[in-house]
């Protein structure tokens, strides 16, 4: 366990695998320990962007949950091991393209942690299921979850997350409230006091944020070197933490559209897509296609952008009153009109 977090927290996600596998073995006979096994293989799939093999992991692992030895586990560890999976699960629904029940599990997440009464669990808990709110572009929500985390761990002295998670949490808020300057801020201090201690897990989600950020500054230049180290990060054979690809694809898209340069852009943003499907990632799919659909537009070629985003719209079930539906059908109709 120790040595799989170890290595998973550096970065090296593609790395940690083996270890979530021992544990794997190591625990199929035993009811006591298996969550063990489940909850470390549903991260690193999860991590490395095969969210499906992560969600299988996940039921296993949360139907091995005996609350009878989780105050033992949470002991060991610092963590309930249903919230530390519920934490994750909630991420990856949103992903598949369940916003809904994203939040819905996050709010499970949230309470379960509640009753459990461990400080450490319940701010963690707090700070990275509210990543869910920053995916569904809802900063307010995401604002308010991360002021209740600030006086929790104030309240208990975990520095490690109001120094560093929340800021990180709360740059992705402002990025989305329209302050990129305050973004820049936050985001570059989340990330140099995490990399400063050896942590390289989510870096690339959060620098593609910071690159977002300076793009709309009119860093341009900077922004696209930001983007390309966390491409370069995901891309070493150890890491592969494939997870955000496909996002941080249709970001670099996004630039080379600002730029003129349609054609890289396009290309990237194809990129994106074929990423996201590959990952059954309903939700990166829908964004980097609307990106795209934008794109094609532009380029006169409304029929290509229309028949290209309406299946991807149309395969959502739910969530439609989220920024991401909202933008799609709006393009839709004007692509329509």
């Amino acid at each position: 366990w120790w040595i799989w977090t170890n290595t998973i927290t550096q970065g090296r996600i593609a790395e940690s695998l083996p270890w979530a596998q021992r544990l794997l073995a190591e625990t199929r006979e035993s009811g006591e320990v298996r969550i063990f096994g489940h909850a470390t293989a549903a991260i690193t799939h999860f991590l490395l962007g095969q969210l499906v093999e992560a969600n299988e992991h996940a039921e296993r692992g949360l139907a091995a949950y005996d609350p009878q030895h989780a105050d033992r586990w949470i002991q060991l560890t610092g963590h309930d091991l249903r919230t530390f999976i519920e934490v994750y699960a909630c991420q990856w629904i949103w992903m598949m393209g369940y916003p809904n029940r994203a939040i819905r599990m996050a709010d499970q997440s949230k309470a379960h942690a509640q009753t459990v009464g461990h400080a450490f669990n319940l701010v963690w808990a707090l700070t990275f299921g509210a990543y869910t709110f920053a995916y569904r572009r809802e900063p307010e929500r995401l604002l308010e979850r991360l002021t209740e985390v600030d006086r929790l761990a104030r309240e208990q002295g975990l520095a490690f997350i109001y120094q560093v998670s929340a800021p990180q949490a709360e740059g992705l808020a402002q990025l989305q409230n329209g302050r990129p300057q305050e973004a820049i801020t936050l985001l570059r201090a989340g990330i140099e006091s995490w990399t400063r201690v050896g942590g390289h897990v989510r870096t690339p989600y959060l620098k593609s944020a910071l690159a977002q950020a300076l793009a709309l500054q009119g860093d341009m230049d900077a922004a696209l070197n930001l983007i390309d180290e966390c491409i370069e990060q995901i891309e070493r054979p150890a890491w592969q933490e494939r997870v955000w690809l496909a996002e941080i694809l249709r970001l670099k898209g996004w630039m080379l559209m600002r730029q003129g340069r349609d054609d890289e852009a396009e290309t990237q943003l194809r990129a994106a897509i074929d990423c996201a499907r590959r990952q059954q990632a309903k939700s990166w799919e829908l964004r980097s296609t609307t990106t795209l659909a934008e794109l094609l537009a532009h380029r006169s070629r409304r029929d290509d952008a229309r028949e290209l985003l309406a299946p991807v719209y149309n395969w959502f079930t739910e969530g439609f009153d989220t920024k991401d539906l909202i933008d799609a059908k709006a393009l839709l109709d004007e692509l329509s009109a």
